[in-house]
Parts: C-alpha cells; sequence; structure tokens
C-alpha cells in the first residue's frame, strides 16, 4: 500500500523513522522533517520510498553515480555537517543507554577518496561477469567501474583488475565447479586477495598489469593451482 509519512530521525543504520500504521517505519534514503511518498506491505517495518514530497534542506546530490543501488553507503544524500552530528548523537545514545555520562568530542571527518581497504564479489549474472559490490539486503553483485570514496590509487585500478579476474574466473570455470559461487576480492592499498580462484601463469601478468601497487604472487606456478591456493599481490 502507498503512504505518505513524516520522518521524525534516522535510525542506527541510516535509514529514516516515520510513524506507520503498525509502528515504525524504515524508510531509506531519507532525511528527518522530509515528507516521503512510500510503499509498505501491511506489518511490514520497511518501506520502500517512492518521491520526496517536502525535502530536507539537509538533502544534497550523492557523488556516487551507484548511490541507492550499491550497498555500501546509506547517507551520500545527507549534507556533511548533519552527518557528523547525527554519528556523535549515535554515540551519546549509546553511552547514554547504559547510563553513562562522557564528554564526546565532535567526529573528525574522513575525506572522500581517503578508504584504502574494501571488498568486492566477483561473479556472473544475467547480464555477464560482474565486479562490485553487494546490493543493500541482497545478494545481487552491483558492477561498478569506479567508487569515490576508495583511494584514487586503488580505484582509477579497478576497471583493470576486473578485466584481469574476469579472464581468471573463465579460466576456474573449465576445472570447477565451485567456481560458478561469487567469490570475495578483498583490496587494500598493496594487497589484493581472491581465494579460490584458479589462475594460470598468463592471468598473473594480467593482474600485474591492473596496475595495483604490488607485485602478484601466486601459490603455485603451475597452470591449474589447488582450489585452496589463491591469487595474491603483495608490495
Amino acid at each position: 500500500m502507498e503512504l505518505e509519512v513524516r520522518i521524525e530521525r534516522l535510525g542506527a543504520q541510516g535509514d529514516g523513522v516515520a510513524q506507520g500504521p503498525d509502528g515504525p517505519l524504515f524508510v531509506p534514503f531519507t532525511l528527518p522533517g522530509e515528507l516521503a511518498s512510500v510503499a509498505a506491505g501491511p506489518g511490514e517495518a520497511r518501506a520502500e520510498p517512492l518521491a520526496i514530497l517536502e525535502p530536507s534542506p539537509e538533502r544534497i546530490a550523492p557523488v556516487c553515480p551507484h548511490f541507492g543501488t550499491c550497498g555500501g553507503c546509506a547517507l551520500q544524500h545527507m549534507e556533511a555537517r548533519a552527518y557528523l552530528a547525527w554519528k556523535r548523537e549515535l554515540v551519546v545514545a549509546a553511552l547514554a543507554s547504559r547510563g553513562l555520562e562522557a564528554p564526546v568530542e565532535e567526529v573528525r571527518a574522513v575525506p572522500l577518496a581517503s578508504r584504502r581497504r574494501a571488498a568486492f564479489t566477483l561473479g556472473r549474472t544475467a547480464r555477464g561477469i560482474a565486479f562490485g559490490y553487494r546490493a543493500a539486503r541482497s545478494h545481487d553483485i552491483v558492477d561498478i567501474a569506479a567508487c569515490p570514496v576508495l583511494s584514487p590509487s586503488i580505484a582509477g585500478r579497478l576497471p583493470k583488475l576486473k578485466s584481469a579476474l574476469r579472464r581468471c574466473l573463465a579460466a576456474s570455470a573449465k576445472h570447477a565447479s565451485r567456481s560458478r559461487k561469487p567469490i570475495r576480492v578483498s583490496i587494500s592499498w598493496s594487497r589484493a586477495y581472491a581465494p579460490h580462484l584458479r589462475c594460470s601463469p598468463s592471468w598473473r601478468r594480467r593482474v600485474r598489469a591492473s596496475g595495483l601497487p604490488a607485485s602478484v604472487l601466486m601459490a603455485k606456478a603451475s597452470s591449474l593451482p589447488s582450489p585452496r591456493s589463491h591469487c595474491r599481490a603483495r608490495r
């Protein structure tokens, strides 16, 4: 059913919280004070936003084109000062809930393009091989080519890394049925780690060519390592 609700506050996970017919209603991508048109099933505690009828003055345009689909960020649509104040209030509320009173300093902001670690998923979808983050509350993979949160030393090399890994995945599929399952790829400033991914020496060179600040090491020199081997890049 379709409702119009007034967002009262933000929940701990960044969803807007409104009062619904059956109690609190959590609405993602909304902000306190906004009037929103939402779709919610009877008795459900979560609703999907359909339209923002009265936007908050703290609403801004998100910096990432994948925001709203990708499950990595929840509040890119919130102005920075309001976001930091909300984060601080979470700490104050957590202490108060335990009967603790302590001074809480202002939150020290971390700028965009500074994150040095990320966990991606590599797998097959109906549209082909995808490399990216999980969608919010889903096992679907959101294929991405850039991430403004990541350090440029990583973000700028994602397309080449994706190209190298997709060929590893294609080669692996010929020898291991488990490779049809999505593969987790953890990346930091100096390391890329993809467990259970079979790679031949030629694919190692492709991973090197992705430009990560690392030299690539493989578990074995043979063209088909054991299923428990991995691809690792180490600085």
